[in-house]
């Protein structure tokens, strides 16, 4: 009998810190983040281009180097640029 009470006086003292936890607590709604936009042509800044062919020999010469290195996407963009 007594080893019956001792369980039953620790099982209400190990049950207790649970009842000082909220049960209806509700979670946080997530942050607003601002939707992600796409970066197509409208968005990019347009580069106004001019006839100078010290930039455009400077930008083949990179776009060699990239060749060579096997950046294939870095060189076609520099390449599009020198032209």
């Amino acid at each position: 009998m007594r080893t019956c009470l001792t369980f039953c006086v620790l099982f209400v003292l190990a049950a207790w810190p649970m009842a000082a936890q909220e049960l209806n607590k509700r979670p946080e709604p997530p942050p607003q983040t601002q939707p992600m936009r796409d970066e197509d042509e409208d968005v990019l800044p347009q580069t106004e281009y001019a006839f100078n062919p010290i930039q455009a020999k400077k930008d083949m010469k990179i776009g060699d180097f990239y060749s060579k290195k096997g950046n294939h996407r870095a060189a076609a963009a520099r390449y599009l640029e020198a032209t």
